[in-house]
């Protein structure tokens, strides 16, 4: 049976059981200075002996989608905010690390004057907040002891437009963000439509976004 034909069964039932997963990287730590939002749980640790089988997911979301409209920037009469926009604000800040889009690895961190740098903007110019694409990776997991399958995204990547050193345009990935380590952080802010989730990480936990499977690395079969 074809990763796309296990999935969507899954995610149509709604059985989908937010648990934990055995990361290099498990223990958000949090900055003094931060104080998670009250709907934010912390993700109980899944060993890895007790994982049966693993899936990696690499999936595309659209944000001229309907279903995804929340990533964009909210209108002046709502307080939430488009997913860039807050990102942007917490990278300039230093509580949002990002790291280099030459691989998907989180290998390379990258400074907000990097990131300026990479996208051929003046030193001190503003980070456009705006994304056409997001690239979410993520594991799929089912569990032993709870018979369950598990969810864990392991990183967000915005693509855009990019002006290249020559003057040309392409689409790309701008850097990555480490999910796990910034749940803690997306959950002190509202998503533009408080209606679907109340904040960005309730909008990613709760899977509301609409998105199409590019990659998929079976891990039983390697």
């Amino acid at each position: 049976m074809s990763i796309k034909h296990f999935l969507l069964p899954v995610m149509v039932a709604g059985s989908i059981a937010m648990g934990n997963v055995l990361f290099a990287q498990d223990n958000v730590v949090t900055a003094p200075t931060e104080k998670a939002g009250s709907n934010y749980k912390p993700w109980e640790r899944i060993m890895e002996k007790d994982i049966v089988w693993k899936k990696r997911v690499w999936r595309e979301v659209d944000c001229n989608d309907k279903k995804n409209a929340p990533f964009l920037k909210g209108d002046a009469g709502n307080n939430g905010q488009g997913l860039m926009e807050v990102l942007a604000t917490g990278i300039k800040s230093g509580r949002v690390k990002i790291y280099s889009a030459a691989d998907d690895r989180f290998t390379t961190e990258l400074t907000y004057e990097q990131l300026l740098a990479r996208l051929n903007m003046p030193a001190g110019d503003k980070l456009q907040p705006s994304a056409a694409k997001y690239i979410v990776k993520e594991d799929w997991l089912y569990v032993k002891d709870t018979k369950k399958i598990e969810v864990r995204i392991l990183g967000i990547a915005p693509v855009a437009s990019v002006v290249n050193a020559d003057g040309t345009t392409s689409e790309k990935p701008l850097f990555w963000i480490y999910y796990p380590d910034n749940r803690e952080f997306l959950s002190q802010y509202s998503t533009p439509d408080a209606g679907i989730a109340a904040t960005w990480d309730n909008y990613f936990e709760g899977r509301n976004f609409g998105s199409e499977i590019k990659k998929v690395v079976d891990f039983n079969n390697k």
